[in-house]
């Protein structure tokens, strides 16, 4: 019942077998860097949205959050088929790049909206302030909105990071062996 010798080599030999450190590396640069841009992008997109209005002929500001919101309802088996095709086409496949394109892809509409809350919190009056003192949209919301949206930017960045590293039905789908994510090669080794 009890071992008579103590040994580590089983474990040693399970992350040479299987992997670990390759999948570990890959889970670990596809997510920071989808985290990375999904973070940039969606404060980006999320201030436009929460400060300037949009009616063209068919948008409207409430028309085009609903539709980001929207991305969160539709399930992702809906999209594996044409991913699939649209990655094999620009040999995306097992790749990196591609695993980071649909997470930043994926994440994006969930940083927009907590963004977009966090910026309609911040009164307007600040920017018109700094924007009468000579800065320019892009100056006011670097030097002022951000370091006051900081505390939801770093929550989207680690809701969004969470997101990522845990997500298991793409990269299963889109990887075989150069690309495997943890949770891929967790799953591949029951």
């Amino acid at each position: 019942i009890f071992p008579t010798r103590f040994t580590l080599d089983n474990y040693v030999n399970a992350f040479k077998t299987a992997g670990v450190p390759r999948a570990f590396a890959n889970s670990i640069i596809v997510a920071i860097a989808s985290t990375f841009f999904t973070t940039i992008l969606g404060s980006m997109a999320a201030y436009g949205l929460s400060r300037y209005s949009y009616h063209w002929k068919i948008w409207k500001n409430r028309d085009i959050s609903f539709f980001f919101l929207s991305q969160l309802i539709l399930p992702p088996v809906v999209l594996a088929l044409p991913m699939l095709v649209l990655y094999k086409e620009l040999a995306l496949l097992d790749t990196r790049i591609g695993l980071i394109l649909l997470y930043t892809l994926s994440v994006l509409p969930i940083v927009i909206w907590i963004m977009r809350d966090q910026f309609s919190s911040i009164p307007t009056e600040l920017e018109e302030a700094a924007l009468v003192d000579g800065l320019s949209i892009w100056g006011a919301f670097v030097t002022i909105i951000l370091p006051i949206a900081l505390p939801g930017m770093v929550a989207a960045f680690i809701l969004s990071l969470v997101l990522t590293w845990n997500e298991y039905f793409f990269a299963a789908l889109l990887t075989s062996t150069h690309s495997n994510t943890l949770p891929v090669m967790v799953a591949s080794q029951t």
